[in-house]
Order: structure tokens, then sequence, then C-alpha cells
């Protein structure tokens, strides 16, 4: 008995036997007719066969992992992928570069950015509005910072020429005058033409001592600062502080209103009581001391009552004031009231 031959092919169709063709036996071949009974089976047999190398080669396929992930192999038996989270103290510390964060650990690293920043400040400054408040009111500051300047040595009255004329002047071991001299030094002394000066993150312009170099900073964008992700790019003064904007700016700002009427409210859009926020009044109006421009924080407050009908409050699509603010009074001794006649009205919040 010969078994039929077979390769592995994927044969587009299955030949039909036809009424008219004779049962033959032997080594099929459709074109001649021979082993005509045989056609299907050998056509069969070389799909199995193709199919059956199909899938070794499917299986032998192996899953490689990247940074942050582990589990990866050949895919012929089951596979976990696993994801690699970095652990508080390492969300903390910022410099691991090859773990993954979570939503929360994102959370507390930027807490301890916040918490650095603050630090033991007291409660008068412990943020950045006081602090700017009270470098402004330091009338001093610039009058001592010009002071400093103006004793400093001026560089119109020791030029290049002058400083030149003391090395050559000056003599003993070290000095300008000693090192000018080659006789008795080791060539190690001297700096090499043929070394290289590297240049690290955020920096470039490095080469060969042989030619003048000239050392330039990658500045980050001001987009890149205020999302704080770049870890190429260096900060200027100017960047630090759009960064620190940015991270201070409200999640919402309803901007001044006027013509408002107790009860008061606008809709924040933030899907969740915000955190905090603010009501704030500006005079459009002088009135019982105040000028037009005036701007006065409206602190949260109730009728004592405790009836939230009376209070400011905020829920998870509104901040609402429900009636007319008031604070201090006028020299006759009446309650100031900061109506919508003299005052415009202003609510800001944030989500966290």
């Amino acid at each position: 008995m010969t078994n039929l031959p077979e390769a592995a092919a994927w044969i587009a169709g299955i030949y039909q036997i036809e009424q008219s063709d004779p049962v033959l036996g032997g080594p099929p071949n459709i074109e001649t007719g021979a082993g005509i009974a045989n056609v299907q089976a050998q056509q069969l047999a070389e799909r199995t066969a193709w199919l059956k190398t199909q899938i070794a080669a499917a299986v032998a396929t192996v899953i490689s992992t990247g940074t942050g992930l582990s589990g990866g192999g050949a895919i012929d038996t089951g596979l976990t992928l696993v994801a690699d989270l970095a652990d508080q103290a390492v969300a903390e510390a910022g410099s691991n570069n090859l773990q993954l964060m979570t939503a929360l650990r994102t959370r507390q690293a930027i807490e301890v950015a916040i918490n650095a920043l603050v630090g033991a400040a007291p409660a008068q400054l412990d943020t950045l509005n006081e602090l700017a408040a009270a470098i402004t009111d330091n009338g001093d500051t610039s009058a001592a910072l010009t002071a400093l300047i103006a004793a400093k040595l001026d560089a119109a009255n020791y030029t290049a020429a002058d400083v030149l004329a003391k090395l050559l002047s000056v003599d003993g071991a070290g000095s300008g005058l000693d090192a000018d001299m080659l006789d008795g030094k080791n060539s190690a002394s001297f700096v090499q033409t043929t070394r290289n000066v590297s240049t690290g993150t955020g920096l470039s312009g490095g080469g060969t001592l042989g030619a003048d170099l000239t050392i330039s900073a990658s500045i980050a964008t001001q987009a890149q600062a205020e999302a704080g992700t770049n870890s190429n790019g260096l900060m200027t003064p100017e960047r630090v502080a759009q960064a620190i904007a940015a991270l201070q700016r409200p999640d919402y700002d309803s901007g001044w209103v006027s013509g408002w009427t107790a009860p008061f409210s606008v809709l924040h859009g933030l899907a969740s009581t915000p955190m905090r926020y603010q009501w704030m009044v500006k005079c459009h109006t002088a009135t019982n001391g105040f000028v037009v421009g005036d701007v006065i924080m409206v602190l949260p407050y109730s009728d004592g009552d405790g009836s939230r009908r009376r209070a400011t409050h905020a829920d998870s699509s509104a901040i609402n004031i429900h009636q007319e603010p008031n604070g201090g009074s006028t020299s006759g001794g009446a309650i100031i009231t900061y109506g919508a006649t003299k005052f415009d009205i202003r609510a800001i919040a944030w989500k966290e």
C-alpha cells in the first residue's frame, strides 16, 4: 500500500467527482485524469498540511514587553502581561524611569512637591500670593540690590589689557608670569587640544578644544513648563513663574457679572463639587468709602440659624450665594451691603 503524495499548499477548490468520471485508483493527476478517485483526498490532505504549518508558525511567535511591562514569551502557552507599577516612595522620589505611575501615585508625587515648596512657612506666608505680596511690600528690596551692584568692580575701569598686565607682571609659583614659561613644566600642566567637552541633558555645543566652543542651554517652552512632563529642557525664572501660575490658575472663573440679583448661582461645569471656591465683589459705583475698582473677598457666612438658603454653598453643578453679602459698617453704624447697584460679582473654583 502506498500513501498519497502531499505538499503543504492551500488548494483553491476541491475537485468534484463527476458522474462521467471513471473510478480510477493510483497516484492522482487532475490534468490527465489518472487516479481521479484520489484527487479529493490529496487536495484535502495538502490543505491540512498547510494549516499545520501556519499553526506551528503562530505558536512559535514571541511577544516581547517594553519598559514597565513583564510576562512576554512564546504564545504556545497562556501569557499574563503585568505592568511594573511604582510604589509611593519611588513616585515621590521622581528618579525612576522604568516603572509606570497610577493616578494615585501621580497625586502623591505632586503633593510632596507642593509640601516641599510651602515647607514650614507661617500661615501668613504659605501661599505664593502671600509671598508675592510680602516681597512687593518691602520697599527697600530694590534699593538694597542697587547698592550691592554699585559696590561691584566697574568693568570699564578694569579691562582685559589690565588683567593681562597683572598676569605678566606678578611673579611666583602658579602666577601668570610663571605659567607663561614652558621650560621645566610637564605638558600635562597645559590644556590639550585633543581634549573633548561633552554636554549632558539640556546642553549642546560640545566638541574638541582645538576650536572655540559655544555651550548652549536648551530652554523648555512655556507649554512644556506648564505641563511639567519634559525631562530635557531647562527652566528659566520666567518658565518657573509660568509653571507656578498654571498650578494656581482656578479650574472655573465666572468673570465679573453685573446686574445680578440674590439669590444668585453660576454653573461651574466641573462635574463634581469643587474642593475650594471663592465669591468676590468689585465696586463699580463709589459708596461707603469704596472707590471704583476696589475688590472685596466674600467670606462664607450664614444668618446664624444654619439654614442653607441663607448661606453661600457649592454643589456638583453650581456655586450659590443666597443673599447679598455684607461686611463691616458705615460711620453711622449701618451694615454695608455689597449689592448689584454698587458692585459686580464673580466666582472662582478649584476641583482639588
